[in-house]
């Protein structure tokens, strides 16, 4: 082995975590703490590209707090807040800072039912009255049919977003389904994609009637603690208990003002309850990677992401990505279609908070991005990043090859 190789080798590994450190100051707040462990100097490049583009693009279009979490294969772990958790209080965001993440919960709800399947507790093919025997559809053929997996692909055949209302005027996921029996459906289940919040829910409901737990239970004791999240939560108490906490705002005349936490869809955990910080986030997308198989089974995994129906529709602005050819729905996930790659993605709303999140297995890279204001800084995100992340790419994989060759054992 090259004894001068090692030495440089070593060189670039502690520049690089400077790099990664100096990244992190910003006019705006103190320096946080970012978990990373990076060897590949050209991976510390693009990260602190990243970084400064988000945090610029966050500053010009005026968003008052963001979080950022990228995991690059099994060696980059970055978490890092921006800005404020209230507008103009000078009380920054920082990993821990914990965000409603809106539809990303239903991500959570797909991996959570995989779990249970490890576990031989339930099945996606299940039929929902397996779980709820009262449960009913228009027809009893269509009750028979519906599945677990129909539910939550969003092919139940019910129609878009039936009730979404009534879960945001707080009733409660029992009252709904005695409604759903009234409803003429668009298709037999499995045949038509309609986006659901109501009837995904049904595998929440599922879930704890087969394991005679709650669903907060379940997913603190299936996900949260063995990943560690140990900022994640499902309940408003919880955020109300928290003292730290970006608070949602919404534009004004003369700038952001902040809101309340609201009940919306706490009622309803699986569609849009999970709260969690950009630093559980980071340990959520290093298991969608595939690299937590102590939680879910990689086979497991691979079948939540397998996708189930077409749902592409211009009007939708993910499908305006540059790359994106086509898009399907999966189990809780939309899969992008680009000319090299399946692109694994989530949007998510709720009560003026914003986030995104992707998966791109092929190049082991995954970001989430956590708002606490609505806007396009958000949906900006993943693009950019899909977009610069190309242009290093090639220096990037060139370092790690010749580091394996020439160092590694």
């Amino acid at each position: 082995m090259d004894y001068f190789r090692i030495i440089g080798v070593v060189a670039l590994l502690f520049l690089g975590l400077f790099l990664l450190a100096m990244s992190s100051l910003q006019e705006d707040k103190p320096v946080q703490d970012v978990s990373v462990l990076v060897v590949n100097p050209e991976k510390n490049a693009f990260l602190k590209a990243y970084s400064q583009h988000f945090n610029r693009e966050r500053k010009r279009l005026g968003m008052p707090g963001a979080a950022l979490a990228i995991v690059m294969d099994s060696t980059v772990f970055f978490a890092e807040g921006y800005g404020e958790k209230i507008a103009g209080s000078r009380d920054f965001v920082d990993k821990n800072t914990v965000f409603r993440i809106g539809s990303l919960s239903k991500g959570f709800a797909s991996v959570l039912a995989g779990v249970l399947q490890d576990e031989e507790k339930l099945h996606f093919n299940d039929c929902v009255i397996e779980h709820l025997p009262d449960f009913a559809l228009k027809t009893k053929e269509q009750t028979d049919e519906l599945s677990l997996e129909h539910v939550l692909s969003h092919t139940s055949g019910l129609q878009y977003h039936a009730y979404t209302d009534l879960i945001e005027r707080s009733w409660s996921l029992e009252n709904i389904y005695k409604k759903f029996e009234t409803l003429k459906l668009l298709g037999e289940p499995g045949e038509v994609y309609a986006y659901q919040n109501a009837a995904y829910c049904l595998a929440e409901t599922a879930m704890e009637k087969r394991c005679n737990k709650t669903y907060e239970e379940l997913i603190q004791e299936k996900i949260f603690r063995p990943l560690e999240m140990n900022n994640a939560s499902v309940s408003k108490a919880a955020m109300l208990r928290n003292d730290n906490v970006a608070l949602p705002h919404v534009r004004g005349k003369k700038g952001w003002y902040k809101r309340k936490i609201s009940n919306k869809y706490y009622n309803a955990i699986a569609a849009g309850g999970v709260n969690a910080s950009i630093l559980d986030m980071a340990k959520w997308l290093e298991l969608l990677l595939g690299n937590r198989d102590d939680v879910i089974a990689e086979e497991t995994l691979q079948e939540v992401f397998t996708p189930r129906v077409n749902i592409k529709n211009r009007k939708n602005y993910y499908q305006r990505w540059p790359g994106v050819k086509d898009s399907f729905y999966a189990m809780g996930w939309r899969i992008l279609k680009t000319a090299d790659t399946d692109l694994v993605y989530h949007g998510g709303q709720v009560n003026n908070y914003r986030s995104e999140i992707a998966v791109n297995p092929k190049e082991k890279i995954a970001i989430c991005v956590l708002s606490n204001a609505k806007g396009s800084f958000t949906s900006r995100a993943v693009p950019s990043f899909m977009t610069m992340y190309e242009k290093y790419k090639s220096e990037i994989k060139n370092w790690d090859k010749n580091f394996k060759e020439n160092v590694m054992p």
